[in-house]
């Protein structure tokens, strides 16, 4: 089994646990790490039994070194994840994109771009941290990447578009299809590029393993599971952190600070919304862990009849 999903399946089995590790690999200061710190972590890991919990955490170079492997090696292949897509950079990336893409736009155009930008780079940063069974779908996955994002670019921007199509000036109408309507769109919207970017996932299967990291079989029950999961934290991160800003925006107008400094409140929406963020990134990453968990009566009969196991490893992408 791959040192990190061993790690995860080992430690990160309660929430708590998950949560302490996100925020420690989430650290932006993890972006900073070179190929060689990484591969020099990697071989202190494996030399020294780190995999097998022959050392404590309290051994300062081997969290240091941990940290380093999970924040910059995809748990399923054991490669490098580019830079841009580690966990690490999720937060900064996704931040202003979330951020502009829920301001009231002055047209179309301004609309267009933060949607495009942000589904384009949360289908990617799908598809990268991805289950790696299903590489060589990558094509397909590529394609089903491109259709979500023009989808999801479309349906992002259907309320303004309906604003200025029908002329829509009712104070009630505007509020609900400029400040309402956009949010459980884009809930709805970041689990579905999730199920369909990593749909081969489910329509193929990915692989299973027992407790000594031996590939049993590839399920496509396992796979569902997988993207299921993680299509819930998804929704869940996007949902809460495009609700609470603008529920509590209006708050805020009332304020006497804002009400003297009106030029304010675009700067404290924008904290809200990093505040809110900050807290639900490693919250939704943690809700499941990343060594997902099945048992063996769920999984498909040939699989049932290879093994005694009653149950299996998967690894569950993010």
């Amino acid at each position: 089994m791959e040192p990190n999903l061993q790690f995860w399946s080992r430690e990160g089995q309660t929430f708590s646990q998950r949560f302490r590790r996100w925020t420690e690999i989430l650290e932006p200061t993890n972006l900073l790490f070179s190929e060689e710190d990484v591969q020099n972590s990697r071989l202190l890991l494996t030399t020294k039994g780190r995999a097998s919990a022959e050392h404590g955490d309290d051994d300062q170079q081997f969290r240091a070194a941990w940290k380093q492997s999970l924040s910059s090696v995809h748990p399923d292949s054991g490669r490098l994840i580019p830079v841009p897509f580690r966990p690490a950079a999720f937060l900064p990336s996704t931040v202003p994109l979330l951020y502009l893409s829920l301001l009231p736009p002055k047209g179309i155009k301004t609309a267009l771009f933060p949607q495009l930008m942000f589904h384009l780079y949360t289908t990617q940063f799908s598809i990268v941290n991805g289950n790696a069974t299903n590489e060589k779908y990558t094509f397909m996955q590529q394609l089903l990447g491109a259709t979500t994002v023009f989808s999801s670019t479309i349906f992002g921007i259907c309320p303004r578009l309906i604003m200025t199509r029908y002329a829509l000036n009712g104070p009630t109408l505007q509020m609900v299809i400029t400040k309402v309507l956009p949010i459980p769109l884009l809930a709805f919207f970041s689990m579905f590029n999730v199920v369909v970017c990593r749909s081969p996932e489910y329509q193929y299967g990915i692989e299973v393993m027992d407790k000594d990291g031996s590939v049993i079989g590839v399920s496509r029950q396992a796979g569902a599971k997988a993207v299921k999961e993680t299509a819930l934290s998804r929704g869940l991160l996007f949902g809460v952190s495009a609700l609470v800003p603008s529920a509590l925006t209006p708050l805020l107008k009332r304020t006497s600070f804002v009400l003297q400094n009106p030029r304010f409140l675009v700067l404290l929406k924008l904290n809200l919304t990093v505040l809110v963020m900050g807290l639900m990134v490693p919250t939704s990453f943690s809700l499941f862990t990343q060594t997902g968990r099945i048992h063996r009566v769920d999984l498909e009969e040939e699989i049932q009849a290879s093994t005694e196991e009653t149950e299996l490893f998967y690894n569950r992408g993010l």
